[in-house]
């Protein structure tokens, strides 16, 4: 049996983690008056990438009968390290494309958390809000005692021992996740912006995006309680915001020279087209006087 009290917290969050995204996005249009368009990319990027492309590897490191999928399969640390970063690798790669060939118009920072806010709120709907509906409609199941031959005895296991404090953990962890992706599109956004520091900052994320699914993994394969991942996932959020926000923040005086300079610019071509039609008209004078 799975409480009522319970229940009610699956559901909770499950809605939740549909609204939580939208209203960062719209908070976010309202202050900056930005397009959305790369918010969509980052929904699409996150759908292709992270639930389409990354079943190829996966059917062959986790599905199928061979040694090296047998290897990951039996050792929870080699699973979780290994679905760490497999999934950091295509979700940078996409994040990159994105920003390299369907988003060059938008060149200003901006850009990169308007990204991030679609690529962590899909996430968010898929990984919270569908999974914990899931749980709550298997979890009605087998508290009405009907024929739930079709649901795994891992997964009543896992219902039966659920707490409410354990749902708690789990949107917190997702909140921290989200943040992070918005994190890692403002490193990878400068990566594509900056060929000189591209191979580190790209490096950088595919490291952090990896450090964040390590602690959930061996929460989730019973080798870390559930506290202590999250801890830790707080401390790797805590590393990549730093970081993000100090690349954001230069960006945004790199945009401000450049700004400066192009008005400098039209103040000057102006001034010249003022100076040629001062001497033009200074010359007609000229003439009038022979």
């Amino acid at each position: 049996m799975v409480s009522t009290f319970v229940l009610n917290f699956l559901l909770e969050i499950a809605v939740l983690s549909f609204i939580f995204p939208v209203v960062v996005l719209l908070t976010w249009r309202m202050r900056t008056h930005k397009s959305l368009l790369p918010a969509f990319a980052g929904v699409l990027v996150f759908l292709v990438f992270a639930k389409i492309l990354e079943t190829v590897p996966h059917s062959f490191f986790l599905s199928m009968a061979n040694p090296a999928a047998k290897a990951i399969r039996s050792n929870s640390i080699l699973t979780a390290a290994y679905l760490g970063i497999v999934t950091a690798v295509f979700e940078e790669i996409g994040r990159y494309i994105a920003f390299r060939f369907f988003l060059t118009k938008y060149d200003e920072r901006q850009t990169a958390i308007t990204y991030g806010i679609g690529h962590g709120g899909i996430e968010c709907m898929i990984v919270l809000g569908i999974t914990n509906l899931e749980y709550y409609i298997t979890a009605t199941v087998l508290n009405e005692g009907r024929e739930f031959a079709f649901i795994p005895e891992d997964t009543q296991d896992a219902l039966t021992s659920l707490t409410a404090f354990d749902c708690v953990l789990d949107g917190i962890s997702e909140i921290f996740l989200f943040a992070l992706q918005i994190g890692l599109s403002i490193l990878i956004y400068q990566a594509f912006r900056n060929e000189k520091l591209r191979g580190r900052l790209f490096g950088i994320a595919i490291l952090l995006h990896t450090a964040m699914y390590l602690p959930n993994g061996f929460y989730k394969a019973n080798q870390m309680p559930h506290l202590v991942s999250l801890m830790l996932e707080l401390l790797i959020l805590g590393i990549t915001l730093a970081l993000a926000g100090e690349i954001y923040k230069k960006m945004g005086d790199n945009e401000k020279r450049q700004k400066e300079a192009q008005k400098q610019k039209k103040a000057a071509s102006e001034e010249d087209i003022w100076n040629v039609a001062k001497k033009k008209l200074s010359n007609l004078d000229e003439e009038e006087k022979k």
